[in-house]
């Protein structure tokens, strides 16, 4: 996957905005990440990965039934071009194992902070965080193999907590990561040597039952 990014300048503004109603929230949190500071992929996918550079969100607090909406933008107007991206994941992580179904979409956005691609609605159960994984199958006309954006909005409902008893989860640290299922030589090398020996203990089998 070929990641390339372009950077201008403009101003950073990170807010969180979460309503005090008892009844069901919509809870926003706006992040701007820098493109040229990647954080560890901690998946087997290849691809890019940041966390907020602004540290620990404490008592970022989602209930059953609120909106999570989840804005990112990158650092000084920064556009970040990615070929064969497979698949999209803005996450919060729970500060403890807290495992999220959610209802929603993704939308990548352009210079001026609008849609124009956006994921169909998808229900998924998330482990220790509130976000969903977005693949390539989950948009209805696919994503373009070369796609450059300006930011992402992520909306989704939370539908259940799967813990019995919990009804509320506080968030600590959010991420988001594009991801490449395209293998990498050394999968590739992988993946024939284990043919070989497979194919190899085949013929062995046939000898040895001849």
């Amino acid at each position: 996957m070929k990641i390339s990014y372009h950077i201008a300048t403009c101003s950073f503004i990170g807010a969180l905005v979460a309503s005090t109603s008892t009844f069901a929230a919509t809870v926003v949190f706006n992040d701007t990440l820098d493109i040229q500071k990647p954080s560890v992929v901690p998946f087997p996918e290849k691809g890019w990965g940041g966390t907020s550079f602004l540290g620990k969100y404490n008592n970022l607090q989602v209930s059953e039934g609120d909106t999570y909406e989840f804005n990112i933008d990158f650092l000084g107007a920064q556009t970040l071009t990615i070929q064969n991206l497979n698949s999209v994941f803005p996450i919060s992580f729970s500060e403890r194992i807290l495992d999220a179904t959610m209802t929603g979409s993704i939308s990548f956005l352009d210079a001026s902070g609008q849609p124009f691609l956006t994921s169909n609605l998808k229900t998924s159960t998330e482990f220790r965080h509130i976000g969903q994984r977005f693949e390539e199958s989950d948009f209805a006309t696919g994503i373009p193999a070369n796609i450059t954006f300006y930011g992402i909005h992520y909306s989704g409902i939370v539908d259940d907590f799967s813990q019995p008893g919990v009804t509320t989860g506080t968030y600590v640290q959010s991420g988001f990561y594009v991801l490449s299922a395209v293998p990498e030589p050394e999968t590739y090398a992988m993946l024939l040597a284990g043919l070989g020996l497979v194919g190899f203990m085949a013929r062995r089998r046939k000898e040895l039952a001849a």
